[in-house]
Parts: structure tokens; C-alpha cells; sequence
């Protein structure tokens, strides 16, 4: 068998192909020996059924005979039926010795012959699977996986895929858009057209969506008065995490909510950073400004002029009324 980089094994033993993944064919010369032949045998060659590389090869006779490919035995005196025997069977590399058309004696008393031929026998390569280009969550998806090699045609299975998305048997194809909470891996599976069949399996990854914080502004507070104000995050996967720096002494960031009693007044730039729950984590980060508009200060009431006069000329009464008693 020259380019194919097969094998034939003598006997009924099924052939198996090896070291060919690239669809080369290749011919070889095929010799059978029989007993009971006529004079003269001839072998007539249909182009035998292609074989997979690494897969059992063994096709049938017609008549029931195991050979390595569809030969098909001609007899030259048509009035002798031809029964091969399975002890006298060669194939490549046990040639059966002498030239087509000759006679032997196999030392039972009968004769034999052989007839020798050249096949071409098309070897194609291993079933093999490409996996499709991620998904996302909330995305809109058209992809899918793709199969080379084996016996097409290809049918595609999958024991789950995110609500959503839909698998196209024949094809492979991968349409829709994933729901909320569908990230993960979905294995795929393609079998070919062998019997039995030869299976590969590939994986879809969903992906979260992306990670945002979906806060752009923060409402004013007032210096000692109580605050409070919620971020929110989009997309990701829960848990969340929330850090901030850069916030007014007394308020603080907890499980995405800022909330305290501001001390300080001015215009603050809160850096607020955010991390999922996913492996690995994403991570988001926004720079918001907060305003603290700073408390009221009541101002300590003064006197004017006509006060001071007023109070005078009341403790200048008091003191002449205390003088009148001590008098007395």
C-alpha cells in the first residue's frame, strides 16, 4: 500500500488504517489465491470504499467473503464456481508466489490459482472537531463549531445549551442570544456517518456579560446631615465587591451602598472600583463627585448702640435705687 500509510492483515482480521490524517490515496497490489479455480482467474477491481485513518477497515465481498476492499473475482470458465478458502487468502505482503493464470498444487491434489490486481484505496483523515468562538450573555451569537475528516455527514448534539441559543443538527450552526445567569461550558458532540459511528467533542464557552457600574453621578449631601446613596452594577456575575476612596469623613461604601453623616463640606472625587464573582474576576472602576454643601452657622446676636444705652441707663437706675434703700 504505497502513500496511504495503511495496512492489509491476511484472514478475515479487519484492517486498521494508521499514520494517514491528510486524505492521500494510495494503490497497492492485491493477490488472492484460491482452490477449486478454473484454468484461468482474473480479478475485476471496483474502486473499493475509502477508510478512515485510525478506524477499523473491513469491508464485505459480495458473496459474503471479507477482502481488504470490493475485489470482485472473474472466471475465466464461467461454467466452475469460484469459492475462495480462507486458509489460502493473502494480501499485501504474502504474495501467493508464481504469475496470474498459472496452476498450483497446494498438496491436497488440487489445483489452485491466483490472479493478482492493483487498487486504489482512498484513506481519509480522523473525525476532528473545531470549537466555536465564544458566546456572551446578552449578546446577540451566530457561530458554531466545525467537523473535518471521518465519513460526512455530521450530526451535532449537545446534552444542554443557555436559554437562548439554538444548535443546528446537520450544520452545527449556533444562533440566538444567551439569557441572564447562562455563562459556563457546553460540551458539544459531532458523529459522523461510520458504522459504527466515530464522535468528537468540542466546548461552547458562554461568557458573563460585561462588567460596568452603571452609577455616573452621586447626589449632594449636606455636612451633618445623614446620607445615603445606592451604585448599581451591570453585568458580571454575583457576588460584587465595592471599594471607594476619596470619601468625606464620616460616610462609607458598604455592599454598593454609600451611607453615613458627612463632617466635612466640599467637592470630593470618589474613585469607586468594583470585582464579580467570576474565575477570573472582572473588575470596573468610575470616578464620581460628591458635593457637601457645609451646615448653616447661626450668627451670635449683637447689640447696637440704642441696647447699650437702654442697659446703661438701667443699671444706672438700679445702682440709684440701691443707694435709696441703704440711706433709709
Amino acid at each position: 500500500m504505497g502513500g496511504g500509510g495503511g495496512s492489509f492483515n491476511a484472514g478475515t482480521d479487519p484492517i486498521t488504517l494508521t499514520g494517514a490524517t491528510d486524505g492521500r490515496s494510495g494503490n497497492g497490489q492485491v493477490r488472492i489465491c484460491t482452490d477449486h479455480a478454473p484454468a484461468s482467474l482474473t480479478i475485476t477491481s471496483a474502486a473499493p470504499s475509502a477508510g478512515v485513518a485510525g478506524s477499523a477497515y473491513a469491508p464485505h465481498h459480495p458473496h459474503g467473503h471479507r477482502w481488504p476492499g470490493p475485489l470482485h473475482l472473474e472466471c475465466r470458465q464461467p461454467a466452475r464456481r469460484l469459492e475462495p478458502q480462507p486458509q489460502h487468502r493473502r494480501a499485501l505482503g504474502h504474495p501467493c508466489g508464481g504469475q496470474p493464470g498459472q496452476l498450483h498444487d497446494h498438496g491436497d491434489g488440487q489445483p489452485s490459482a491466483h490472479a493478482a490486481d492493483s487498487v486504489t484505496l482512498q484513506i481519509l483523515p480522523a473525525l476532528a472537531a473545531t470549537a466555536p468562538a465564544p458566546a456572551t450573555v446578552g449578546q446577540a451569537y451566530t457561530g458554531g463549531p466545525a467537523a473535518t475528516g471521518g465519513v460526512a455527514p455530521y450530526t451535532w448534539t449537545a446534552a444542554s445549551l443557555p436559554t437562548g441559543l439554538t444548535l443546528n443538527p446537520s450544520t452545527g450552526a449556533l444562533t440566538g442570544t444567551p439569557a441572564v445567569d447562562t455563562h459556563g461550558d457546553y460540551p458539544l458532540t459531532v458523529a459522523d456517518s461510520q458504522s459504527p459511528a466515530r464522535t468528537a467533542t468540542v466546548t461552547l464557552q458562554v461568557l458573563p456579560a460585561t462588567l460596568a457600574i452603571g452609577t455616573s453621578s452621586l447626589p449632594a449631601a449636606n455636612q451633618a446631615q445623614v446620607y445615603s446613596a445606592a451604585l448599581l452594577a451591570t453585568g458580571g456575575v454575583a457576588p460584587y465587591t465595592w471599594m471607594a476612596t476619596g470619601l468625606p469623613t464620616g460616610l462609607s461604601l458598604v455592599n454598593g451602598e454609600i451611607t453615613g453623616t458627612p463632617t466635612q463640606s466640599g467637592t470630593f472625587a470618589v474613585v469607586v472600583s468594583l470585582s464579580d464573582g467570576a474565575t477570573p474576576a472582572q473588575t470596573a472602576s468610575v470616578t464620581l463627585v460628591l458635593s457637601v454643601t457645609a451646615a448653616d452657622v447661626k450668627p451670635v446676636p449683637t447689640l447696637g448702640g440704642w441696647a447699650i444705652s437702654l442697659l446703661g441707663a438701667l443699671a444706672a437706675a438700679l445702682r440709684a435705687r440701691r443707694l435709696r434703700r441703704r440711706r433709709r
